[in-house]
């Protein structure tokens, strides 16, 4: 071994240990000194030994809008030297990122990097657990070539059951990224190399809060005994690379101290082994001479351990999940640049912002009382609060220059224009809003009118079925329509002079107190909901116990799960220790040994109402944890198709806790599902040692049956599903032996306080997820079977127009 190469750089977590503008400063302020540090050196040596990374292109971009011209004229001159270097990633992102938009930060970097004649080709993460195998196209898509993981093993762990190695990450589409499975992004702090940084975090030895002893012999026992044990575990290379920074804590800025420490070590050790400050992109140069036959090469998903920070601040991801979606929209709905895309370009960045993987302060779930908690708390969810205003404003003015979106004035017709945006056929449901204050004809709208009230295609004055629920300030009309690729169709609500509700003048098999609790052929009863496709099957101890496709006689549920459809699942830990340590001991376990758990007990099923188009259903429960448990569902006459919104009020609670809605959909071929941009099969398509346990998801889950009919689950405002059983167990990672997984029970995963760090604790308060459930016959593949899937989770658009 001959050297250990250092990259020295400063980790972001954007909020941990201050609010998120500060931090922001911070890493300015750290570009400067290193420019500072450099140009010292150069002037005192005529070159210089220390060599500054910037981790990631949002440091760059925040230093651009704050330095002058000649600022960064000697920033880019020493990125040409290469005295200072930058990685290609934008942040250290979660999985909850849009892999578009993701795409669109990396491709400002390639573009910046292609500003300078030495190749700069490489990305590195720190702290993150995994990545989605999107990443990896996104990565190669935008010339980055290396990747350099520090993963954080803190209630994770890295992939392929070993670090400080490296593999080639073949993409979905075959090509291969050179990543270095590294070592915690602090480990050469310590190590001691860095002067006035002591600390100990993975190391165990006789050191650990020893601060007497000096550290040039502290340095000598860690890094020789290090040295050695990798040597001894087969490590072949002639170099280790690690990552330093300034001092111990994450946003910690340079420290030009280490080129002492480096000098006396040299001069003392060099001829065994060498220390040297290298950049990022130097050392996947000097990595790449090497002979790379042997390096292994997996493909697959790597899926992130610390996904589950969403699950804590449950609303202000449900607006950022609203939020993608529009965005989404507005990308198929324009067709020309519009003046306002200065709003959409600060959404996006905003959503980066969300989606970034600090949840909060650092002492979030120790001290909630904490100012700094609260106020890193309401800035975190300002981002996703922010991007949904931004985009809303701009999704609206698209739609009135292009699409002639009217705003509400006084005897405003009421037409409605329906938007197909997709480049496919669709069937689907969509809703027309009629506000309490419009008036239809000379009629203000009121409750009275809604049997009268029909809906007619504005050009062939064709009548089309419709359905009427009320919400909180308006009429709530449904019709389902089939629309051309990028068709637009104009509806109107008008009156009818006769009730458009069928009138019944006779009892039949049916008590005066109009009860449906007697079996009678073709006769409607309140134990089951009968429609074209489905016979869904009331219980009343699991509220939907069955439902049966009509096609195939097959039931969609596992009648032998513990919970049934959509019922919720409420799991505590006691704290025996205190809050911070009963979190910390669980390590990869989202729960205790001692966790109980509570599943849902029924209270009441009432069939609100079987209209036309779908029949309304309303299950109450109990459970654990919360005041209110209760579904509202839409099964659909004419559909294979069912919305269910779950409503829940949540207790507030200190002790680590878990909510889960059961979805026992059994699968007898694979199970897929849709994550970040990317179709793949849980428990399957991943990197070997991976986490099997949880996925953050983008639109849902699907598989096609032997009969191949497609049979989905768009989870549209709660990202989070689990796998397996929920009892604390013996964590087994990513292999050929636990692929069984992909079948296994799954549940959605609603809300968690799990981390003793950062995760917002307080989960009280009303919510609302909705989920839908549908079939789609002969599929033929699950890529279809996904379009379908986007298509549900987008929905048509719909808007007023004169």
């Amino acid at each position: 071994m001959k050297k250990l190469y250092l990259i020295h750089h400063s980790h972001t977590d954007i909020g941990y240990t201050a609010v998120q503008e500060t931090i922001m400063d911070y890493h300015v302020a750290y570009i400067e000194q290193a420019i500072s540090i450099i140009e010292k050196k150069i002037q005192e040596t005529g070159t210089c030994s220390f060599v500054w990374t910037c981790e990631n292109f949002w440091q760059i971009e925040n230093f651009f809008e704050q330095a002058s011209k000649e600022q960064i004229a000697q920033f880019e001159e020493y990125v040409a030297l290469g005295f200072i270097d930058f990685g290609k990633n934008y942040l250290n992102m979660t999985e909850l990122v849009d892999s578009t938009i993701l795409n669109e930060f990396l491709a400002k970097a390639d573009q910046y990097a292609r500003k300078f004649s030495r190749k700069i080709d490489s990305a590195m993460t720190a702290d993150i657990n995994g990545f989605s195998w999107s990443y990896c196209d996104s990565l190669l898509k935008n010339n980055t070539e290396n990747l350099f993981t520090c993963v954080h093993g803190h209630h994770g762990i890295y992939p392929l059951f070993e670090n400080q190695m490296p593999f080639w990450w073949e993409s979905t589409t075959g090509e291969r990224l050179l990543v270095w499975n590294g070592e915690h992004y602090h480990f050469g702090n310590e190590l001691q190399i860095m002067p006035n940084s002591r600390m100990t975090y993975q190391i165990k030895d006789q050191y650990i809060n020893d601060f007497e002893t000096g550290q040039m012999d502290v340095a000598e026992a860690r890094i020789f005994g290090y040295v050695d044990e990798l040597q001894n575990k087969g490590y072949k290379w002639p170099f280790i690379p690690l990552m330093i920074s300034g001092f111990a804590s994450d946003n910690a800025g340079p420290n030009e101290d280490v080129l002492d420490f480096i000098h006396e070590w040299n001069y003392k050790h060099g001829e065994e082994i060498t220390i040297e400050m290298i950049g990022l992109n130097e050392f996947f140069r000097i990595f790449r001479e090497q002979d790379l036959s042997e390096v292994p090469v997996y493909k697959g998903d790597w899926n992130d351990w610390w996904a589950d920070g969403v699950g804590s601040t449950p609303a202000a991801t449900k607006i950022y999940k609203e939020a993608v979606r529009k965005y989404r929209l507005t990308e198929l709905l324009a067709k020309e640049n519009h003046a306002e895309k200065s709003l959409l370009d600060q959404a996006k960045k905003d959503l980066m912002l969300y989606a970034e993987h600090t949840w909060g302060y650092s002492s979030s779930v120790s001290e909630p009382w904490n100012t700094l908690v609260n106020e890193l708390e309401y800035r975190k969810s300002a981002y996703a609060i922010n991007a949904s205003q931004e985009i809303n404003k701009y999704y609206a003015h698209l739609l009135k220059k292009e699409y002639g979106y009217a705003m509400p004035r006084a005897n405003r017709p009421q037409h409605f224009l329906v938007i197909n945006p997709y480049e496919k056929k669709v069937k689907q449901n969509c809703r027309l809003l009629v506000d309490y204050w419009e008036h239809i004809g000379n009629r203000q709208m009121r409750g009275e009118l809604v049997p009268f009230l029909e809906v007619y295609d504005y050009e062939t004055n064709q009548v089309i079925p419709c359905q009427t629920q009320t919400t909180a300030r308006a009429f709530e009309i449904e019709v389902i329509l089939e629309l051309e690729p990028k068709e637009t169709r104009k509806l109107g609500v008008r009156l009818n002079e006769e009730k458009t509700e069928k009138h019944t003048y006779a009892s039949f098999v049916q008590g005066t107190e109009g009860v449906t609790d007697i079996s009678y052929p073709n006769k409607v009863n309140d134990y089951e909901i009968q429609t074209d496709y489905f016979i869904v099957k009331l219980s009343n101890e699991k509220g939907i116990a069955q439902i049966i496709y009509k096609p195939t006689n097959s039931n969609l549920l596992d009648e032998s799960a513990e919970a049934g459809l959509f019922a919720g699942i409420y799991e505590k830990t006691e704290i025996h220790t205190d809050p911070y340590q009963e979190r910390r001991r669980m390590g990869r376990n989202r729960k205790g040994k001692h966790a109980k758990r509570w599943v849902a007990e029924l209270q009441d099923i009432v069939v609100v109402k079987r209209g036309e188009l779908y029949t309304n259903l309303q299950i109450d429960y109990k459970l654990e944890g919360t005041k209110v448990y209760s579904l509202f569902l839409k099964i659909y006459q004419n559909l294979p198709k069912l919305e269910c919104s779950v409503r829940i009020q949540k207790e507030n609670e200190w002790a680590p806790e878990n909510v889960y809605v059961s979805l026992p959909i059994p699968v007898d071929t694979e199970r897929f599902i849709k994550k970040s941009g990317n179709v793949m099969r849980p428990a399957i398509d991943q990197l070997p040692g991976t986490n099997t346990e949880f996925y953050l998801l983008d639109t849902g889950v699907m598989h096609i049956n032997e009969q191949g009919v497609g049979i989905g689950l768009c989870i549209h405002d709660t990202p989070l599903v689990t796998l397996g059983t929920l009892e604390n167990h013996l964590i087994e990672l990513s292999s050929e032996s636990t692929q069984f997984k992909n079948q296994a029970p799954l549940y959605s995963w609603v809300m968690n306080n799990f981390w003793e760090t950062n995760f917002k604790v307080d989960l009280s308060g009303f919510y609302e997820f909705s989920y839908t459930l549908f079939l789609e016959e002969a599929v033929g593949t699950i890529q279809v079977l996904d379009e379908v899937l986007t298509q549900i989770n987008q929905g048509f658009v719909v808007i007023p127009v004169e």
